[in-house]
């Protein structure tokens, strides 16, 4: 009855959901998904007999996690090789850029019983690794009917899920118990797994964001600030501080990057109904003001800025991006007092003075403040450094966490193949 009752809720949100499917498809939008990805048509098929480890990462950012473990594997084990699936395409893109060449890269499909045990099927992956938190009914149950091992990697459950699945207790035994081992990222999060009832093993691993490598030196010689991942509930907002940011510092470099790629016109129209002069980052502009319509930019942005101000944190109705990016880029942090989805973070930054959480009211006056205090600048960045070196290390804790296990299906002589194995 559960499983018939899940389907049935799956069945009746792709109904709702494909007049909105359906326009951005009439509209040509560049990131949206394709009838044959959601129902898993074309998705790849295992082809050799070598190690498979299957990675699902919702988007961007625990893409970029699960990318922390790939030298630990790729050291060990030659002949592993990998699958991995998104939900979003801008999850797939990054992926492109972090994973091993012969990597096959792909959108999970929507949970159907039909299609997930088609796929497991034609994939027999050996390990699953699910990156944070998104979890499917029948994509786990299926992985589990193969033979795979699964374990939840830098898992997290926030307080509005840990609610609604104690409202379902037998639904979440479901969901869970595919699940060979669960490695979260601290105490409380475990704790609320525990309260769940949930029978796998539960280890506190910590964070593995703060071990994504920075590949863009940084180089900020110039007053340059960036705008990460703004949204339409903040925007006015946000555009209303660059307009008084430039009226103080003309000579401010501003980068400005919309958090999804199906906003970029929708910003320059604002940008052009205010009065603000742009160039585009696609077109290699050299205006001080940047709006940035590309995906992927954003880490090399905070690289070459003095100032992050991440966004996403000063409306109500949001609850916060990664504020440790800025730091492993190396500039200062900035963010909004809406930071519910990264509690731990703040607690980290504010309690190592490596960042600042202010208002809207009080944004231009703090930034303003740290571009012309140079030695506040100068103590925050150290104390970034500092922080950086007292968090990292989680990625060794979860490969700790995994290996035992790799050890015993896969002895290190595989054979290393030149050729996807999918």
């Amino acid at each position: 009855m559960i499983r018939f009752l899940y389907s049935l809720s799956l069945l009746l949100y792709a109904i709702v959901s494909l007049p909105r499917f359906l326009k951005k498809k009439r509209g040509g939008a560049k990131y949206s998904l394709s009838f044959k990805e959601l129902f898993g048509i074309g998705f790849p098929k295992r082809k050799e007999n070598t190690p498979l480890i299957w990675i699902h990462a919702v988007s961007v950012g625990e893409v970029k996690v699960a990318g922390t473990l790939i030298p630990f594997f790729v050291r060990e084990y030659e002949g592993c090789h990998f699958l991995l699936t998104c939900a979003t395409k801008t999850g797939l893109e990054r992926a492109k850029t972090i994973f091993p060449a012969g990597t096959e890269c792909a959108i999970l499909p929507l949970d159907f019983s039909f299609t997930m045990k088609r796929i497991v099927q034609e994939v027999q992956p050996d390990i699953v690794l699910v990156s944070e938190s998104d979890y499917w009914l029948n994509f786990l149950s299926e992985c589990k009917k193969s033979g795979a091992f699964i374990a939840m990697i830098n898992g997290k459950i926030s307080e509005r899920s840990f609610s609604r699945y104690k409202k379902v207790p037998r639904f979440t035994r479901m969901l869970f118990s595919p699940f060979d081992k669960v490695l979260v990222q601290n105490e409380e999060y475990a704790d609320r797994f525990k309260a769940l009832g949930i029978q796998s093993p539960v280890r506190i691993t910590g964070n593995m964001k703060y071990d994504v490598a920075v590949t863009v030196p940084h180089s900020a010689s110039k007053n340059a600030i960036t705008f990460g991942s703004t949204h339409v509930e903040e925007e006015d907002d946000l555009l209303n501080v660059v307009i008084e940011l430039q009226r103080k510092s003309p000579t401010l470099q501003i980068f400005f990057v919309p958090r999804h790629p199906d906003r970029f016109d929708a910003v320059a129209e604002k940008m052009e109904t205010l009065g603000l002069e742009y160039g585009l980052f696609s077109k290699g502009s050299s205006h001080p003001l940047i709006l940035v319509d590309a995906m992927g930019a954003l880490m090399g942005l905070y690289s070459c800025s003095k100032i992050g101000v991440v966004c996403g944190s000063f409306s109500s109705r949001l609850c916060g991006h990664d504020i440790f990016e800025p730091i492993l880029a190396g500039c200062i942090p900035i963010f909004g007092p809406h930071m519910s989805a990264q509690k731990e973070m703040v607690k980290y930054v504010l309690s190592s003075n490596a960042g600042k959480q202010v208002s809207i009211a009080n944004l231009v006056s703090t930034i303003c403040s740290i571009l012309e205090e140079h030695e506040e600048y100068k103590t925050q960045m150290l104390a970034g450094q500092r922080l950086i070196e007292k968090l990292q290390g989680s990625s060794q804790k979860t490969w700790s966490e995994l290996k035992a296990h790799v050890n015993d299906e896969h002895p290190k002589q595989a054979p290393k193949l030149t050729e996807s194995v999918l």
